[in-house]
């Protein structure tokens, strides 16, 4: 598997996210949480 995985919109071919597949789980998690507070604001 490659480290960094490309995530892409329903409607989009272009990845706008890359998710470092070594990464912990709770990095991962608490970046998330800071994205979606941040566009929610």
């Amino acid at each position: 598997m490659d480290r960094y995985m490309p995530i892409t919109g329903i409607d989009c071919t272009i990845a706008s996210l890359l998710i470092d597949t070594e990464a912990p789980l709770d990095v991962l998690h608490e970046t998330a949480a800071y994205r979606i507070h941040t566009a929610t604001q």
